[in-house]
């Protein structure tokens, strides 16, 4: 049986380049103390499952537990995540494609609307029966599928096998306290299921666009660690994000941006704005310097994305000029944070040397 409790913390990422980058940079030491979720979806232009999977893998390696789910978003899906999402057969092709992965992966039980009671229940069943452990990703605005999942967990042998993350979606100060009351009325839901069920409480604050908090510069507030405070903390729940990514598919449209560098501290992601007159290099630098005086910025932090910033600032802006390779620097940082904030690592090197990803950067 899994510890669920040994993991203190579970952030959910899903298959886009920048997340994934962010955490093939993490040091070993960080990777085993979390259990994340990584959500199949489109990979880039790729229609299958594989690249993405792959990906996966390879920056987190196939020997640590983690949790594997199908994205609903419909502009994430491809065709290969469309064809694993269908209920026919209780989810028989969701089911043979994880049975056939070589890897220490816990599948999430399925509950896609179109499915019936019956398909989720016996689909979950039948993934118990082979895996043991199960993981349910359960919405909870999601009346939908909400009681589907509830009845698939009441149906197993040993509810106590799965990990229950309740994910509330995108958190702000004015939903903030509507959203309490929703979490701890699904909780309390869950434990009259089984009062020993592992629970973590998943969602993300962080913003479509960073400006509403300043212009050129701004502190966003990590509402959800907040939030897990209020609910009890560790005596009720076990803390998981979004990997500091905003949880809903953007606006279709043309999409402009202005140059910006963000770090995440336990707390708050402190960024730096510059619109730029036609030279991003410049403005990257700007913002990097600017980030490494402010008082927030650690000097002895050690993580790759602390040391692109400095690099940057530095004036090395190699495969730094795309929003993308930020998104990376930010889910890096904010990934070793709250790791940080949730367990020692005082085993942690300052001297660890990064291995070299060549290859890898390519895809970036």
């Amino acid at each position: 049986m899994i510890e669920y409790g040994n993991f203190n913390y579970y952030p959910k990422l899903t298959s886009k380049p920048a997340e994934i980058k962010g955490l093939l940079h993490l040091p070993d030491l960080v990777k085993n103390k979390i259990l994340p979720t990584f959500v199949l979806g489109k990979w880039m232009s790729s229609q299958d499952v594989v690249k993405p999977y792959e990906a996966f893998i390879k920056a987190f390696g196939n020997n640590r537990n983690f949790i594997l789910d199908i994205t609903d978003k419909t502009d994430r899906q491809s065709d290969g995540s469309k064809e694993l999402d269908n209920p026919e057969g209780d989810f028989k092709a969701w089911r043979a494609y994880v049975e056939s992965l070589e890897s220490s992966v816990i599948p999430a039980v399925q509950a896609s609307p179109q499915a019936t009671l019956r398909n989720v229940v016996r689909q979950a069943i039948k993934l118990e029966s082979f895996f043991g452990a199960l993981a349910f990703n359960i919405d909870i605005f999601d009346s939908s599928t909400i009681d589907k999942q509830l009845a698939a967990l009441s149906a197993l042998d040993e509810p106590s096998n799965s990990i229950i993350q309740l994910d509330y979606g995108y958190i702000t100060q004015s939903s903030f306290t509507g959203i309490r009351s929703r979490v701890i009325e699904v909780i309390n839901d869950v434990r009259r299921i089984d009062p020993t069920l592992e629970i973590v409480v998943t969602g993300s604050s962080f913003p479509r666009s960073a400006a509403e908090y300043g212009d050129s510069q701004g502190a966003i507030p990590i509402l959800e660690r907040e939030l897990f405070l209020q609910i009890g903390g560790d005596n009720v729940a076990i803390y998981g994000d979004h990997a500091s990514i905003h949880p809903k598919a953007p606006t279709p449209g043309i999409m402009r941006f202005v140059p910006r560098v963000d770090y995440a501290t336990p707390d708050n992601w402190i960024y730096r704005r510059r619109k730029a007159e036609g030279d991003n290099k410049s403005a990257y630098i700007e913002c990097a310097k600017s980030i490494i005086e402010s008082e927030e910025w650690d000097d002895g932090l050690n993580v790759w994305g602390a040391n692109e910033i400095r690099r940057v600032a530095n004036g090395d802006t190699d495969k730094m000029l795309s929003p993308q390779n930020w998104i990376a620097v930010r889910v890096n940082l904010h990934i070793y944070q709250q790791t940080l904030s949730t367990a020692s690592l005082s085993e942690y090197d300052d001297d660890f040397e990064y291995e070299a990803m060549d290859e890898w950067d390519e895809l970036f």
